[in-house]
């Protein structure tokens, strides 16, 4: 390994990690770090691992470790491109989708292994919010300007050189998306009569980036009714995510349904004494004197 290659910074200083308590215990300590120093690709690893219990992640690190050092051979003979921006992008092209075969699975979009940074590694495939966790993270271990951008229905990432901005799909080979294209997945997504806005293309938080990796998540296992899964999924949001109150809303509604109703009526009180002007709060207490008659 080139000796200028960035060493992660995940779970005990980047030595194998097994043990999905210890992980929440991590995530915990990840809670307090600012937006800017969480890892997102250690951070997508350990959301995987109630899946994989047991499976030693430094396989997985080395193979992002490797990717590191060949997207920084690669860009040394592009450096001097008289766009670097678009040099960047090819190097990203050439080796994340050329050489490793990255690409999404339009065939098999909801198919939950997209959403497992694990298995995503394993098939060379994902969704589009996976795919840019693992671009992103790579683009600023290398110093390059990278953010993710929470465009509706399909998450996207920008680079950026300071003069010039690029958005580009991992999803798609790390195509260019113009204008047209982002009129196309819009509407797509939102409707014939959706047009594109500048709220679209504001760069998303590093916390929201997890978030909405978690969503992915947790709502294909409570359609596959794989609700022990679904509430272990919400414990691992909950350790690092501890000021979006709505998990607890959403933890306490998982597990009503799996018949825990003290956990239940925990949960969904812990909503209600932080979010007391949303939405959900009728309901929660609705919910909440619905578990207290069946354990009285």
């Amino acid at each position: 390994m080139d000796q200028d290659t960035p060493v992660l910074s995940g779970f005990s200083g980047g030595q194998p990690f097994l043990d999905f308590d210890k992980s929440l215990k991590w995530l915990r300590e990840c809670s307090t770090l600012e937006d800017s120093e969480l890892n997102l690709f250690e951070i997508a690893l350990a959301f995987a691992l109630p899946s994989h219990r047991g499976v030693n992640l430094q396989r997985y690190r080395l193979h992002y470790v490797g990717l590191l050092d060949e997207l920084k051979s690669a860009y040394k003979s592009v450096q001097h491109h008289e766009n670097l921006i678009e040099g960047r992008r090819q190097v990203l092209q050439t080796v994340l989708y050329e050489k490793q075969g990255y690409i999404g699975d339009d065939r098999d979009y909801d198919n939950l292994e997209n959403a497992d940074m694990i298995r995503v590694i394993d098939r060379r495939m994902g969704m589009p919010i996976t795919l840019c966790i693992l671009a992103v993270q790579l683009c600023r271990d290398l110093g390059w300007d990278a953010e993710g951008i929470n465009f509706p229905g399909h998450f996207i990432m920008r680079l950026d050189d300071g003069a010039n901005r690029l958005l580009v799909d991992p999803f798609q080979g790390f195509k260019i998306l113009e204008a047209s294209d982002l009129r196309t997945i819009i509407k797509k997504t939102q409707g014939a009569n959706a047009e594109l806005s500048a709220d679209f293309y504001v760069p998303a938080p590093n916390r929201d980036i997890v978030l909405r990796l978690h969503n992915n998540v947790k709502l294909r296992l409570i359609e596959q009714e794989r609700y022990e899964e679904a509430l272990e999924s919400l414990s691992v949001a909950k350790a690092i995510l501890t000021e979006e109150f709505r998990l607890w809303f959403d933890s306490g509604i998982v597990q009503a349904r799996m018949e825990q109703p003290l956990a239940a009526i925990s949960d969904l009180q812990h909503f209600i004494a932080h979010c007391p002007g949303q939405a959900e709060v009728q309901e929660a207490h609705r919910i909440i004197q619905s578990l207290k008659k069946a354990v009285h």
